[in-house]
């Protein structure tokens, strides 16, 4: 695998959900980089958003970490092959075409990320934001439960 790419446009997000601390847990809301890069893909996929990458591009998540974690070859691998539905994709020489097709769907999922963070400005960190559009987009079920409560449940 070679390293996953991201738009410039939406580096501000990256910084603000995988790089600055959290003031209570000290943490960012996600892990590592490649935490964010899964969870925008899965994002981007599900919500039908495959942006591909311009010109104006950063190194997002080198290769390192990727070829590191069987899952996220896997995530890699069940999202080109959902898109494409056509078993060739699985070969080695379809790496290039696996790996773009995934950091499509990641720049997508970091554009609807954005989207949300700008619907509630209010919340700086930004996991409140992205707890409200999971719930109201039934990814989570709140069940009459406050999004404070969900919130204790959920871990990115």
């Amino acid at each position: 695998m070679r390293t996953i790419r991201r738009a410039k446009s939406v580096a501000n997000v990256v910084a603000r959900l995988a790089d600055a601390q959290h003031p209570t847990t000290r943490q960012p809301i996600f892990g590592t980089f490649r935490d964010l890069l899964c969870f925008a893909a899965a994002l981007g996929f599900e919500e039908s958003r495959r942006v591909p990458l311009g010109k104006d591009t950063d190194d997002f998540v080198d290769r390192r970490p990727l070829e590191n974690s069987d899952s996220t070859i896997d995530l890699m691998y069940l999202l080109a092959l959902a898109t494409t539905r056509n078993v060739d994709i699985l070969r080695d020489e379809s790496e290039e075409e696996v790996s773009l097709i995934f950091e499509e769907y990641a720049n997508g999922g970091l554009e609807i990320l954005a989207e949300w963070l700008k619907e509630k400005p209010e919340d700086i960190n930004g996991e409140k934001a992205i707890l409200k559009a999971l719930c109201e987009r039934n990814y989570l079920a709140q069940n009459g439960r406050s999004l404070q409560a969900v919130a204790g449940e959920v871990s990115f």
